[in-house]
């Protein structure tokens, strides 16, 4: 599936769904959907995407993170609807059952605010993001929620 190299114009209201469990830890645990924020999926989200542009890219992505996930702090989750996912696969390495669970559901998020995250949040759709990632967890798609930018989208669910 090939990714479209620059994103959509940001839209005024964008919801983000959460396809497969969404696992980010802090403070030594798991966040659930009640302690759950965009600083939390920022995070993850920039540290996916600078390691993947610097192993696997041409030029390490040059951005402030910590200026970046600061400004997290004050983004908003507006219609949160989260529930935590059980989830356990066996490992045949560890001869043990380990667990897979996490975050699913939606919430939206408003322009002006997301605009400093656009880029990483468009090409997150195709990296997933948090713990597991790689086996296909944190997976999500963005949805224009306002009729200018609904047609004119080329995200994963319609490619």
């Amino acid at each position: 599936m090939a990714v479209p190299l620059r994103p959509p114009a940001v839209p005024e209201t964008v919801r983000v769904r959460l396809l497969s469990p969404l696992r980010v830890r802090r403070g030594g645990g798991y966040v659930r959907p009640i302690k759950f924020d965009f600083r939390a999926f920022a995070a993850n989200l920039l540290r996916r995407i600078s390691l993947l542009t610097y192993f696997c890219g041409e030029e390490p992505l040059e951005v402030d993170f910590a200026a970046l996930v600061r400004s997290a702090e004050g983004v908003a989750l507006r219609d949160a609807e989260l529930r935590w996912r059980d989830l356990s696969r066996r490992s045949s390495r560890q001869d043990a059952v380990v667990p897979m669970g996490g975050l699913l559901g939606t919430f939206t998020l408003r322009a002006p605010e997301l605009a400093a995250f656009w880029p990483c949040l468009w090409l997150g759709q195709w990296t997933h993001i948090g713990k597991g990632c790689t086996m296909g967890l944190g997976k999500y798609t963005l949805e224009p929620l306002d009729a200018e930018s609904a047609g004119s989208w080329q995200g994963p669910g319609s490619l």
